[in-house]
């Protein structure tokens, strides 16, 4: 005897555990997600720090640069070798002859450059010898002039570097140039116009001269009506944040003005009543159920 099955029963009837199966595992995640305690936070008077970041170069505040001089002669030997601590006074470069026959040190540091190779009757395009002061160091960056309107010495400096992840130094800004830095080539009309900027290190850094830093200069502050920048979620064009009502995530769309990694200026949107979460998670949604901490 033979049983007829009824192929098109069959499919219906797994379509449907199938998709039981579907609503069964979503209603469990969602059931986990709601089941994680939030933080809530509300409007309210916080300062607001504005800054802005560009780039840095660890330098020394103190340095001497000796060039080829052909006026003197040929230069005869280079004294001293890199790594070579010189004080005052001391001997770099022997020439020839003349009346001033040694050039040398005009400070206390450390011998950071010297040539293998003299070139005979050089016209000093590059350095025979550098010495610079490596217990006084200094982060030189160059500041457009749009920014540089915003920078003043004593404004505070943090410093970080991808090298060293996680990790900040603080400083100061010591000096702002008056005058613009010199463009290098030919077409350069339309280039940005920098201005250098000196900022003194207020702690010791394990850099060497030449390492390249993110420099984030705090250029002001002042009291606004907001809420952590966690808070706010980016939502198409429009920037929302997910309120608590009766038990429930409701997202509510804000209108802010200024912000930094830390604070947003809300306008308008919420009220300092309302009970706004503070880190809401990517999968949240209005109208999902949510526990508070």
């Amino acid at each position: 005897m033979r049983v007829r099955i009824d192929r098109k029963k069959g499919w219906i009837g797994l379509g449907t555990v199938l998709l039981l199966a579907v609503l069964v595992t979503v209603a469990v995640m969602n059931q986990a997600q709601a089941d994680v305690p939030l933080s809530v936070v509300n409007l309210k008077p916080l300062t607001l720090t504005q800054t802005f970041t560009t780039s840095g170069t660890m330098m020394s505040e103190r340095e001497q640069t000796v060039y080829q001089q052909p006026e003197r002669g040929d230069v005869k030997k280079i004294l001293v070798e890199p790594g070579e601590k010189v004080k005052r006074g001391d001997r770099l470069v022997e020439y020839e002859n003349g009346a001033q026959r040694y050039v040398t040190s005009k400070l206390n540091g450390t011998v950071v450059r010297a040539v293998d190779n003299i070139v005979s009757g050089g016209a000093g395009t590059e350095p025979l010898v550098v010495v610079a002061d490596l217990d006084h160091l200094k982060v030189e960056a160059a500041i457009s002039d749009y920014d540089i309107l915003k920078v003043k010495p004593g404004q505070k400096v943090t410093l970080t570097s991808d090298a060293i992840p996680g990790k900040k130094w603080s400083g100061r800004v010591e000096r702002v140039g008056l005058m613009p830095q010199e463009k290098s080539g030919v077409d350069n009309a339309d280039s940005q116009v920098n201005y250098p900027v000196d900022i003194k290190l207020t702690e010791p850094v394990p850099f060497k001269l030449g390492t390249k830093l993110i420099v984030e200069i705090m250029t002001g502050s002042q009291k606004v009506m907001g809420i952590p920048s966690s808070a706010v979620v980016d939502k198409g064009d429009r920037k929302i944040v997910y309120v608590v009502k009766d038990g429930k995530a409701v997202e509510k769309e804000v209108h802010v003005g200024k912000t930094s990694e830390q604070t947003t200026e809300i306008l308008s949107g919420i009220t300092p009543k309302d009970q706004v979460i503070a880190q809401p998670p990517k999968e949240l949604s209005s109208g999902m159920e949510v526990k508070l901490k």
